[in-house]
């Protein structure tokens, strides 16, 4: 198997962690949940909107995250949906090759080039990408040093949003978040060398997977 292909999922995290805007203190202001009224939400401070949108997303019971990255100069593209049964079913490309994840009842499974149609049982390497828990455990790190600054209402997939950006020396990175009901991140996109953009949807949704047959799946 080529390493290099391996690290896939090590560059994926990285990016997503690189690009994460919204983390905070779990116990910080304005992390009720419940903000009333879009005129009111976007009248937080930056912080206040972060931390709703982190306990929003933290919450979830599943998501489908997709989009574009780059991590030490390794650009590479993640879609992928995951639900709280360790369900999930995605992709990770980079260097023109692609990995394909399928996970179904917490066992997990990858097929790539090499692996020619087999599904490979995973060995630790993509689990993270298929346990919801971590996955945005990673991605919502807390950092009670960030400050925020809060920008204009915009359209987001067809709902307003609130952009929150935090100031980095390396690229500022910014979260969109959903004004009105629930508060989640509808992007998250960064500047510089090592940015991107992700865009996440399917909010709470199931991920209907099966397990591979045994005829497909490779043996030792």
């Amino acid at each position: 198997m080529n390493t290099r292909l391996l690290s896939l999922p090590s560059l994926a995290l990285a990016a997503s962690l690189s690009l994460a805007a919204c983390g905070g203190d779990d116990g910080g202001d304005g992390g009720s949940g419940d903000s009333g009224s879009g005129g009111d939400f976007t009248s937080l401070s930056g912080k206040e909107i972060a931390d709703e949108a982190k306990e929003t997303m933290l919450e979830l019971d599943g998501v489908h995250l997709s989009g574009e990255a780059s991590s030490e100069g390794n650009g590479f593209a993640l879609d992928i949906a995951v639900d709280a049964e360790g369900d999930c079913t995605g992709e990770l490309t980079a260097g023109g090759e692609t990995i394909t994840v399928l996970g179904a009842d917490g066992d997990v499974w990858f097929q790539a080039p090499q692996t020619q149609g087999k599904w490979i049982v995973d060995d630790g390497t993509f689990g993270d990408f298929c346990d919801l828990e971590k996955f945005l455990g990673n991605l919502f790190a807390d950092n009670d040093d960030d400050e925020y600054e809060v920008g204009e209402v915009e359209q987001v997939a067809g709902e307003d949003a609130v952009p929150v950006t935090k100031k980095d020396d390396e690229g500022d990175s910014t979260g969109y978040v959903k004004v009105d009901g629930d508060h989640y991140l509808l992007k998250l996109s960064r500047e510089g060398a090592d940015g991107g953009e992700f865009t996440f949807d399917s909010f709470d949704e199931d991920v209907e997977t099966e397990a591979p047959a045994e005829a497909d799946i490779a043996t030792e």
